[in-house]
């Protein structure tokens, strides 16, 4: 199934579909090639959960919510081409941090706005770094955290970041 988004009120980019994704349902698909640090989806707030799900985007500790359709049906990656960042519409923005080719998925990893994952239990991303199934930003090992804060992350983990290198600094001077 292909549906081409062109009129989509969500996307900035007219060149994205949605359709099967090899094993894990639908993907969003980018039509042509898109360049570094390009707005390619505006993630809008649709509903608040009063606990995670396996479809909810986590924007505070304890804040989990549903996003529109195109947001939703981004899928996972443990080598993403898409970062986010929050947005004044109470959902994520999501930016192209590499070239995206035409006809490649569109996909961000789970632990830039999960603490802790729940979504993806057997990870289908197939990248030679995947970690098998998706995990939480505070569950990384540190270095892996480093390089996920550097390409974007949610508002409040990144805040949770800074604050411990802060105190390991503190403790190690």
């Amino acid at each position: 199934m292909t549906s081409t988004l062109a009129h989509s009120s969500q996307l900035l980019l007219p060149g994205l579909d949605i359709r099967t994704a090899r094993g894990k349902g639908r993907g969003v698909f980018a039509l042509y090639q898109i360049s570094p640090e390009t707005l390619v989806v505006v993630g809008k707030f649709v509903k608040l959960f009063p606990d995670r799900t396996s479809h909810s985007f986590q924007m505070g500790w304890n804040r989990h919510v549903k996003l529109d359709k195109v947001a939703e049906i981004i899928n996972h990656s443990c080598d993403p081409n898409l970062r986010i960042c929050n947005n004044s519409l109470g959902g994520y923005n999501f930016h192209a941090i590499r070239t995206i080719e035409a006809g490649e998925e569109l996909t961000w990893d789970y632990a830039m706005s999960e603490s802790q994952s729940i979504a993806v239990e057997k990870c289908l991303c197939g990248v030679p770094q995947c970690r098998g199934k998706s995990v939480g930003f505070t569950d990384l090992p540190l270095e892996e955290q480093q390089i996920l804060h550097s390409k974007g992350v949610a508002r409040y983990l990144s805040e949770w970041y800074i604050q411990q290198l802060t105190q390991t600094i503190l403790r190690q001077s």
